[in-house]
């Protein structure tokens, strides 16, 4: 059975308690210290950064880099080693038509090893803005071209190993103007669906891009 905690002292973002427990077995008080997280008002814990120490590349690639971070725990000091993926920005693209049904495109994809449904994207191009590379890849990859563009916001695909960011674009007013053209290594094909075929594509686990599904969820939301 606990007593009373005696005291407290904070040290970063961890208390150390002092309580007593009481040992059935002897049939005396035990002393114990205990290091407790502190949480603040706003009821979040209170994470400082861990300092990084080294970095070497491991691996590049056309597209990504691998690299590893040596990091230091900012509470035990303890270092450890990190795999993260460096890419460039990613873009994707809900796009209307002009009778307001949504743009998707099915393509292979060899992570999955299967056929995928999702809407138009791709990279980021250096020193291209989100806005620019949203019309490019859906122009690419489908040959539509919108009347107008706005971002819907962004996202971080994985930032457990991943340093990038994938916007979302919404276009508006499109019309498909000429056929597409794809890179060499690309097979595309093109679909339209209405909004409430959309949901029903997501719901039944259809559409299962995870950066896609943000996409719809930010669209359906009207989140700008």
């Amino acid at each position: 059975m606990h007593s009373p905690t005696d005291a407290a002292s904070t040290d970063g973002c961890f208390a150390l308690v002092v309580a007593y427990l009481f040992d059935i077995n002897q049939g005396l008080p035990t002393l114990c210290v205990f290091a407790v997280p502190q949480y603040p008002a706003s009821g979040g814990l209170v994470i400082e950064p861990f300092e990084r120490v080294s970095s070497r590349l491991l691996v590049k690639t056309t597209i990504f880099a691998l690299r590893e971070d040596v990091a230091k725990h900012p509470h035990t000091g303890a270092a450890a080693p990190y795999v993260i993926v460096e890419s460039p920005d990613w873009v994707n693209v809900i796009a209307e038509t002009e009778v307001g049904e949504i743009v998707l495109i099915e393509q292979w994809r060899h992570g999955s090893r299967q056929v995928e449904l999702e809407i138009p994207g791709g990279l980021v191009d250096p020193g291209e803005d989100s806005l620019a590379a949203g019309a490019r890849e859906l122009s690419e990859e489908t040959g539509y071209v919108a009347a107008s563009l706005r971002v819907l916001g962004e996202v971080r695909p994985n930032p457990a190993f991943m340093d990038n960011r994938c916007t979302t674009i919404l276009a508006t007013g499109c019309r498909q103007l000429h056929a597409p053209n794809l890179d060499h290594d690309e097979d595309i094909a093109i679909r339209t669906v209405s909004r409430d075929e959309l949901v029903r594509l997501v719901d039944d686990g259809t559409i299962a891009h995870s950066v896609v599904l943000c996409a719809i969820y930010r669209w359906l939301r009207g989140v700008a």
